[in-house]
C-alpha cells in the first residue's frame, strides 16, 4: 500500500478547510495632513462667551466666570462652596454657533456633583433667527467627602447633519 496518495489526500482536505474558514481580511489606510488655527474661546467656531457681568464677583472682587488671560479659556470658579449645600449658578456662560448651519449641543461633566442644563439644544448659526445657548451649573456638595480644592470638568459637544 502506497502512503503518498493517502497523505496527498489528507493534505489536499486540511488545505481546502483552511481555504474555505478562513475570510479575506482587507485594511486600508490613508493619510491626511490638515491645518488648524487654535483661537481663543470667544472666537472659535463653537464659541463660549462668559458672562460675567450677570454673575458679578465674589467678596474678594474675583469674578465666578471669566477668560483666562494667559490663553483665552474660558474659567469658571465656584470660590468658596460649603459641605452639604447647592449652589445654582443660572446662564453662567453662552455658546454662539459661529459655523454656517444649525448644530445639535450637548453639555455633559465629569462628576455627578456638578449638573449643566442648556436653554437650547439646537443652535442656529449667529446672525440667524434664534437665540444662543446659555449653560447653567448646580453644584451639589452633599456627597463630596473630602474638603479643599475639587476639579470639575465641563464637555460641550455640537454635531450637525448633512
Amino acid at each position: 500500500m502506497k502512503l503518498a496518495p493517502i497523505v496527498g489526500i489528507v493534505l489536499g482536505v486540511a488545505l481546502l478547510g483552511l481555504v474555505f474558514s478562513t475570510s479575506a481580511v482587507f485594511t486600508y489606510q490613508a493619510t491626511r495632513s490638515f491645518t488648524v488655527n487654535v483661537v481663543k474661546d470667544t472666537n472659535a467656531d463653537i464659541a463660549l462667551i462668559p458672562n460675567d457681568q450677570m454673575l458679578g464677583y465674589t467678596s474678594s472682587k474675583q469674578p465666578f466666570v471669566n477668560l483666562s488671560s494667559s490663553n483665552g479659556e474660558l474659567q469658571i470658579d465656584f470660590h468658596n462652596v460649603s459641605l452639604d449645600s447647592e449652589v445654582t449658578f443660572t446662564d453662567v456662560f453662552e455658546i454662539v454657533n459661529n459655523l454656517n448651519q444649525t448644530v445639535s449641543i450637548s453639555v455633559t461633566t465629569n462628576n455627578p456633583a456638578l449638573s449643566a442644563t442648556l436653554s437650547s439644544s439646537s443652535l442656529s448659526p449667529a446672525g440667524e433667527s434664534g437665540d444662543n445657548a446659555y449653560v447653567t451649573l448646580t453644584l451639589n456638595t452633599a456627597d463630596l467627602s473630602q474638603l479643599g480644592t475639587q476639579s470639575f470638568t465641563i464637555t460641550i459637544t455640537a454635531s450637525y447633519s448633512q
